[in-house]
């Protein structure tokens, strides 16, 4: 954001705090025409090539989104004012002269604020300021937080707060709640220092938008969201339900530090008396994958209620991978068994990966895969056979940790796209998909910024 956009948009969020909102009643006369669409035949009249545009777009006939949305984009080019204007009344006004005003359907507002978004940002900023200085009322605010969504980063997060919440207007309403959530998700999946920005700054939103701002760190699906979520958890009890159903929804971090610092606090929520956050946190550190859950989730088997013995025993399948029935007394056996194996068994294992040997290295390689509940330790040790001369032990090892399930080792694959064999690349790309998630081609200086350095796991 320039100091020129900036000064403007911030100049007309003061200037709100300094002066008396108008009521809805001594509003601008914008439903002069229409009851949602005011003046628009007078700004935009019969034969508009924006409005014609528009109501194409309701009737798409397959065409792709990037064929609707240029032509609306490089009209908007040279001002703006006109979509703006289009997205706050929700109606489209007559191309000709026999149409009626058409309601506008959530696909030519999806794509209207994707014409904002190919738009240079400033202008858009520019666009919003002079929008809101003419008359900023509830309903331009609204749209003003949709569309600088469209195109902001972290450093307008404020600037969406403002335009929420005034000293006139103390409670968003729902169409207002709607916006900012929209606004922020959009943010976070576009610039990753908005996470860092909630982490610094959630303690001073006020109350009435902590919630749409929870909402929208779940709609963003990103795991850099896990540690502003477990102090919501922590220091707003009444939000910590919201907080960890939202968990969730992000899911785990790709740091395994990070999850194990986040299942730290949800931990004491597996209390059995306070049945509703019982079963919300067993979900939570469940998708968290928290092994040291696990000795409380098998003594919530045998809760009397219902949801709370089935949300252990999913939660359980789910931290384990294995497929035990609801037994409390099966899931010990099997818990102190690896125990035992891990205590007495594994650093053999461990020593046989560095033999000459290499069918020693495989068996090695083999039976450790089948002990997913220390799959942390196991594939730090597997790890170093990625760089085994022999192709076949690197695919195997590839392959095992993969379905281990660790994301300890994303970095050490990483690396791996760059291996001379194609079979092991192919595998290591696999791997890399299923740990993380995300679809990415096979380019290992894209992985590496797209995941090992945007989720600090050099």
């Amino acid at each position: 954001m320039t100091e020129l956009s900036t000064a403007a948009l911030f100049a007309t969020l003061s200037l709100w705090a300094l002066a008396p909102q108008a009521s809805a009643g001594s509003a601008a006369p914008w439903g002069a025409t229409h009851p949602d669409g005011g003046d628009l035949e007078a700004i935009l009249p019969l034969g508009s090539e924006l409005v014609r545009l528009v109501r194409e777009i309701r009737l798409a006939d397959g065409r792709s989104e990037e064929l609707l949305v240029e032509p609306l984009a490089a009209l908007a080019l040279e001002d703006p004012s006109d979509l703006f204007r289009l997205l706050e009344s929700r109606t489209v006004p007559p191309y000709e002269e026999d149409d009626a005003f058409q309601r506008m359907s959530i696909f030519q507002e999806a794509l209207i604020l994707s014409a904002f978004r190919q738009l240079p940002a400033d202008l858009v900023r520019e666009t919003i300021a002079a929008r809101l200085e003419e008359r900023p009322d509830k309903s331009r605010r609204s749209t003003a937080v949709r569309v600088l969504g469209s195109v902001g980063v972290a450093q307008d997060i404020d600037g969406l707060l403002s335009l929420a919440k005034t000293p006139f207007d103390p409670e968003p309403d729902a169409r207002m709640e709607e916006a900012l959530r929209s606004a922020i998700a959009e943010i976070l999946g576009r610039d990753a220092e908005a996470f860092a920005w909630l982490d610094e700054n959630w303690r001073r939103l006020p109350d009435g938008l902590l919630r749409p701002v929870i909402q929208a760190v779940g709609d963003a699906g990103d795991p850099l969201a896990l540690e502003f979520l477990a102090q919501i958890v922590v220091w707003r009890p009444e939000l910590d339900d919201l907080a960890m159903s939202q968990v969730r929804r992000v899911g785990a971090s790709l740091s395994v530090e990070v999850n194990f610092e986040v299942a730290r606090h949800l931990r004491p929520f597996l209390d059995p008396d306070d049945r509703r956050r019982c079963q919300n946190a067993a979900l939570a550190l469940a998708e968290l994958g928290d092994v040291w859950s696990i000795p409380t989730l098998i003594e919530l088997l045998e809760h009397e209620e219902r949801g709370t013995s089935s949300n252990a025993l999913w939660a359980l399948r789910e931290v384990t991978g294995m497929q035990y029935s609801p037994k409390p007394d099966v899931w010990v056996r099997w818990r102190d068994n690896e125990i035992k194996w891990f205590d007495l068994e594994a650093r053999k294992h461990f020593e046989r990966l560095r033999s000459h040997d290499e069918a020693r290295v495989a068996r090695a390689i083999r039976l450790l895969s089948g002990h997913p509940l220390f799959r942390h330790e196991i594939a730090r040790e597997v790890e170093e056979v990625l760089f085994h001369p022999r192709e076949s032990l690197r695919l195997l090892a590839v392959r095992s940790l993969g379905d281990l399930g660790s994301p300890v080792v994303i970095a050490g694959l990483v690396q791996v796209l760059n291996d001379r064999s194609e079979n092991v690349r192919d595998a290591a790309w696999d791997a890399l998909r299923d740990l993380t998630g995300k679809d990415l081609p096979l380019d290992a200086e894209l992985w590496f910024l797209e995941v090992v350095e945007r989720y600090g796991l050099n």
